[in-house]
């Protein structure tokens, strides 16, 4: 399978935004996540994993077209509301990926 194309920097820094918001990412982690997700020279990789109030498991996923994060089973099973964690998550980084999108159409 193909590469997904490298975020930009402020598509980095919108999703770690929501990361921090909504599933409790540490903003000391924001420079390794940006770097990773935007430097050209980096072994490209299609998650990241955060932990965050997801658990261990909290990962951003950049695959298949799409932004999403998911946690390990055991990390739900522990803290069911998770589940709701995610789907919150999910809603807005897929918001945020719709409005780059929107965004570099109108300056493309």
């Amino acid at each position: 399978m193909a590469e997904q194309p490298r975020l930009t920097f402020e598509q980095a820094n919108t999703i770690y935004d929501i990361l921090i918001r909504h599933a409790g990412a540490d903003e000391t982690g924001r420079k390794d996540f940006v770097f990773a997700e935007t430097y050209p020279g980096y072994h490209y990789c299609d998650l990241y994993r955060f932990q965050g109030a997801l658990g261990f498991g909290g990962t951003f996923w950049h695959k298949d077209g799409r932004w999403y994060v998911t946690t390990d089973p055991e990390d739900v099973a522990e803290q069911p509301e998770r589940n709701n964690m995610i789907q919150v998550v999910n809603a807005q980084l897929a918001a945020a990926k719709a409005a780059s999108e929107t965004s570099a159409g109108e300056n493309g």
